[in-house]
C-alpha cells in the first residue's frame, strides 16, 4: 500500500451531511485523517447514542486514541464533520481526562486547584469558582485542606 498525499488529491465536493438517528449525541461524518501521508481514517462515519456506554477496541497503533482526541478537538481532522447533538466543537464544552491523569495535572498545585483550573481558564469569578469547588468537595464528602 502506497501512502497518499492529501495535497495531491482531487478536490471532490463533500457529500451532504446526514444526521444520525434520533437520540444520537455525537455524529461523525466523512472523518478523514492522514499521518505522514498515510490514511488513518478515510470517510469514516459513526453515530454515538446518548445515554450509552460506547467502547472502542483495536490493536495498539490502530487509531483509537487518535479518534477520541479528534472528537475532543485535541487533534485536528483533515476532512469531515464531528457534531455534538447537532453542534460543532466550537459550540460545545467537553470534559476530558487523559489516560495518565498524573501527567495532565500541575504537580505544583493542590488537587482542588487543579480541579478549579478549567473554571478559572473560562474566566469565572473567584467567588463562582470557590462556590463550585465547595459544592464538589461537599458532594464527595472530602476535606479541601
Amino acid at each position: 500500500m502506497r501512502p497518499l498525499n492529501p495535497a495531491l488529491m482531487i478536490d471532490v465536493p463533500a457529500p451532504p451531511f446526514v444526521p444520525g438517528p434520533a437520540g444520537t449525541e455525537i455524529t461523525i461524518r466523512g472523518l478523514t485523517k492522514y499521518f505522514a501521508g498515510w490514511p488513518l481514517y478515510e470517510n469514516f462515519d459513526l453515530d454515538i447514542p446518548k445515554h450509552r456506554i460506547v467502547s472502542v477496541f483495536g490493536p495498539n497503533g490502530c487509531g483509537k486514541s487518535t479518534l477520541i482526541n479528534m472528537i475532543a478537538g485535541l487533534v485536528p481532522i483533515d476532512a469531515g464533520q464531528i457534531l455534538f447533538d447537532g453542534k460543532s466543537l466550537a459550540e460545545t464544552k467537553i470534559g476530558y481526562v487523559f489516560q495518565n491523569y498524573r501527567e495532565a495535572m500541575f504537580p505544583w498545585m493542590r488537587t482542588i486547584d487543579n480541579i478549579a483550573y478549567p473554571l478559572r481558564l473560562e474566566g469565572q469569578t473567584k467567588a463562582d469558582v470557590d462556590r463550585r469547588m465547595a459544592e464538589l468537595v461537599a458532594s464527595f464528602d472530602v476535606s479541601s485542606t
